[in-house]
């Protein structure tokens, strides 16, 4: 597992809630756990209604079939390490509730 050098923007993730599951390729949990609170982000151990993404990684399971469920935005690896390398939040892979 090589960690790629990521110069990481401190809101890239602001007000967004993940989850991780599965096998990473070029990050350890607690590493990609450690970029996401790096970039604003909050860290869930289970998913819920308030995740609001979860990265899945290989051999994902229960938390994979629930995210399913609950129609949570499911993203790579390489998929976080883009969002928080640029200045930009993952919110725009989470679907947008249109104002009452």
């Amino acid at each position: 597992m090589t960690k790629p050098d990521i110069t990481v923007h401190k809101t890239a993730l602001a007000d967004t809630t993940v989850c991780i599951t599965g096998t990473l390729d070029q990050l350890t949990r607690k590493e990609a756990e450690e970029l996401v609170i790096e970039a604003g982000g909050t860290i869930s151990s289970t998913v819920t209604k308030n995740t609001d993404v979860l990265i899945a990684g290989e051999k994902a399971g229960s938390k994979l079939k629930k995210a399913k469920e609950l129609d949570i935005p499911i993203r790579r690896e390489k998929d976080l390490i883009k969002a928080v390398a640029v200045d930009y939040s993952m919110l725009h892979l989470v679907p947008v509730e249109p104002e009452k």
